[in-house]
């Protein structure tokens, strides 16, 4: 598969926390499930660094919910496991359908992750 600029301009707009690149990517046709060099699709980032407005725009935008990444992980996974206090990123990906039972090449969902790691807030939230 053959990676576009734009796609990395998106990815780097969301490592950057630049709203306004991201909308600007994506309204210059930024693939926005396109994965990088690391097969990170863009939500997995802004899943990964809780950005919850930037998640909003790509699900908005038509990214997938459960992409995962070259160990099996999906952004559901990612926020999990950087879950810091707020369960807005793990409640929106929940919402747009993500599938806490889905599990990475390892057999760990994010489901099972929260059991082994997160906080009651967390696994609560995904029950």
């Amino acid at each position: 598969m053959k990676k576009t600029k734009k796609t990395y301009k998106l990815h780097e707009a969301i490592l950057h926390k630049d709203i306004d690149m991201v909308l600007s990517c994506i309204s210059n046709g930024a693939d926005v499930n396109e994965k990088d060099d690391n097969s990170y699709a863009p939500l997995h980032y802004a899943a990964q660094n809780n950005l919850f407005e930037i998640a909003k725009i790509l699900l908005d935008a038509g990214a997938e919910v459960d992409p995962k990444d070259s160990h099996g992980n999906t952004p559901l996974s990612e926020a999990v496991f950087n879950f810091r206090d707020d369960s807005s990123m793990i409640t929106l990906l929940l919402n747009h359908g993500a599938n806490k039972f889905e599990e990475n090449n390892y057999g760990i969902s994010p489901y099972s992750l929260a059991e082994s790691i997160a906080t009651t807030s967390v696994f609560t939230l995904l029950k």
